[in-house]
């Protein structure tokens, strides 16, 4: 009885070594997946469609992630998290039910920019979720960045002029005004040479930043070429956008040369009578000089 007792309790005990041998045996692989692959979803490549996005346009945001594991992950959601500039076309959410191990998909979201979003570069944090194909969850919060720029557009013209003829020499008055939607900085305005004017003084002029929809003036002293009566004042223009890129345009604004009567400028009256009392004079000297002689003659 007592071999058979003995018999029992070493069965019971061989049997739980056995068991226990099997499952460890049967959770190594799945250390070995949690230690080998771990996280298996790589964001490969994101960009934009167009890169630089404008104000009050629609745009495309692409994400192409990666299984680099050899085994499946389901249930994964990708959700943006959009700055105030920015708002979806159709949803800020995406959910993808299987992605296949080694295998790789692209993801689109549909956007819109508003209308009075400022130039700049933004951030916009997403947040991916999945499930691996042995039940762990994963959870990694990325940021990306765009960038919302316009083209900026710049308007010039001539205010005022003292420049006329009979007075050749003069300042005129230039204004120049933002109209686009975006902030200008380190605007400088240049006066260029040109065979119908002398530039007197200076020829430049820092404005500095110009906001949108906001306008600035800059005077530029002028010594106007007498034979020219239709001049074209040649110009240069630098300046930088919010996001730093640098621009410089070349303009050219018409300037006429008018009378002093166009003008509505007054002729003096009193330097025509000088004159004329100037002509009398001469006249009245010249007579009695001509007097003097013919009476020396009859003597």
């Amino acid at each position: 009885m007592g071999k058979i007792n003995s018999f029992v309790v070493y069965g019971i005990v061989l049997t739980l070594l056995i068991a226990g041998f099997a499952a460890s045996q049967g959770l190594e692989p799945l250390r070995e997946q949690r230690l080998k692959y771990g996280p298996s979803l790589y964001i490969t490549n994101i960009h934009t469609h167009p890169d630089e996005l404008s104000p009050g346009s629609d745009a495309i945001i692409s994400f192409k992630m990666e299984n680099v594991a050899p085994h499946p992950l389901r249930d994964i959601i990708m959700q943006l998290e959009l700055p105030s500039q920015l708002a979806p076309e159709d949803v800020s959410k995406e959910k993808i039910r299987t992605l296949e191990g080694l295998t790789t998909i692209e993801k689109n979201f549909s956007i819109l920019v508003l209308p009075n979003s400022k130039e700049g570069i933004y951030k916009i944090p997403f947040v991916v979720n999945y499930i691996d194909e042995i039940g762990n969850s994963y959870t990694e919060n990325n940021t990306m960045s765009i960038r919302i720029s316009a083209q900026p557009r710049i308007f010039t013209e001539l205010t005022s002029s003292d420049i006329y003829a009979g007075n050749l020499m003069g300042k005129v008055n230039i204004k120049i005004a933002n109209k686009g939607v975006g902030d200008l900085k380190f605007l400088v305005i240049e006066m260029l040479p040109s065979s119908d004017y002398e530039i007197i003084g200076t020829g430049k002029d820092y404005v500095g930043a110009l906001n949108s929809d906001e306008d600035d003036t800059v005077d530029f002293k002028l010594n106007v070429n007498e034979a020219k009566r239709d001049i074209s004042l040649k110009m240069k223009i630098d300046y930088t956008d919010a996001n730093n890129k640098e621009y410089t345009e070349n303009i050219a604004i018409p300037l006429k040369v008018i009378s002093a009567q166009e003008a509505g400028i007054k002729q003096n009256n009193n330097t025509l009578v000088i004159l004329i009392i100037i002509g009398v004079l001469i006249v009245y000297l010249i007579y009695r000089k001509i007097k003097k002689s013919l009476v020396f003659t009859k003597h």
